[in-house]
């Protein structure tokens, strides 16, 4: 069972129990100072577990805490030269697209890429330098031409 949700049903039983001991003593007339003591316990502790349980748990992050500003600069300009590339094939499909009788078939050539480019974005990462270098070595001279 998930440790929230254990939290909050001991809680909840120590809160009900702290409360039925409060109650027994007034009733039967116990020895105050004991009894009062054992269910204020109770009630601390339930209060305490419901406090824990009400908080969000912490994740762990996976990724390092920290770049180097080479690598900050390098994801910027292989993400950036991608976006350039889906926005190149947009154009073309636009220019396409414009013609008097547009090529069906190339325009579904250059939506695929588009979609390709996209995908090959949102699976860049800011630790693989590979990656990135190869995105910027292989886009960056295709998007220079293009101006």
């Amino acid at each position: 069972m998930n440790s929230r949700i254990m939290r909050l049903l001991v809680g909840s039983l120590s809160l009900v129990v702290g409360l039925a001991m409060a109650v027994n003593s007034q009733l039967n007339d116990l020895s105050p100072n004991d009894e009062w003591f054992r269910s204020a316990l109770f009630l601390i502790l339930g209060l305490v577990l419901i406090y824990k349980a009400s908080k969000p748990e912490k994740k762990d992050n996976p990724m390092p805490a920290q770049w180097t500003d080479q690598q900050l600069a390098a994801y910027e300009a292989a993400s950036e030269t991608i976006g350039n590339m889906i926005a190149i094939k947009a154009r073309d499909i636009h220019a396409e697209r414009s013609k008097a009788e547009p090529d069906k078939v190339l325009i579904d050539q250059l939506r695929a890429e588009q979609a390709e480019l996209v995908v090959e974005r949102s699976r860049l990462r800011i630790d693989d330098n590979t990656g990135v270098a190869h995105a910027i070595e292989r886009y960056g001279p295709l998007v220079k031409a293009s101006d």
